[in-house]
């Protein structure tokens, strides 16, 4: 997730509600600066249809994912006032949506080495990858499919 990743895929053709599982490799500023737009846009955009985000990363993916949308989290009062305003519940129920609208709920996880994520035709392992250590824990993931790596 770099600046400006919101951008980046609109412009390849590719939305946010079309993004089922993102994988952070660490926890730098320039990795997790779109995070909050991307996680919001997601689901506002989604309203109330398809899966919610996974999102896998290192350890402080949960606590990051917590700050940024949780309750007490940074945007609380954004999501808080597009779920209950009367104003915001006629726009989703205008994308197709069907209140009551809940709040943003990405499935966020610390993961390790080893197996992280798998699909019908996919599987997403990682490991450990030397960058800023001992200050953040690093990963590098490895996506296998039935065309190969």
């Amino acid at each position: 997730m770099r600046p400006g990743r919101d951008h980046k895929l609109v412009k390849a053709g590719l939305y946010p509600t079309q993004v089922n599982n993102l994988f952070f490799t660490h926890h730098h500023f320039d990795h997790n600066i779109d995070y909050p737009c991307f996680l919001l846009c997601r689901w506002d955009q989604a309203a109330g249809k398809g899966s919610e985000l996974n999102v896998y990363g290192p350890k402080l993916t949960e606590e990051i994912t917590q700050k940024v949308i949780g309750i007490g989290g940074a945007f609380e009062s954004d999501w808080q006032a597009r779920v209950n305003h009367p104003y915001s519940q006629q726009v989703f129920v205008n994308r197709g949506g069907v209140l009551p609208r809940v709040p943003p709920a990405p499935i966020a996880k610390d993961v390790g080495v080893g197996e992280v994520a798998h699909g019908d035709n996919w599987k997403v392992t990682s490991a450990l990858a030397q960058h800023v250590q001992p200050y953040l824990d690093s990963l590098a993931y490895r996506v296998d499919t039935p065309d190969g790596v």
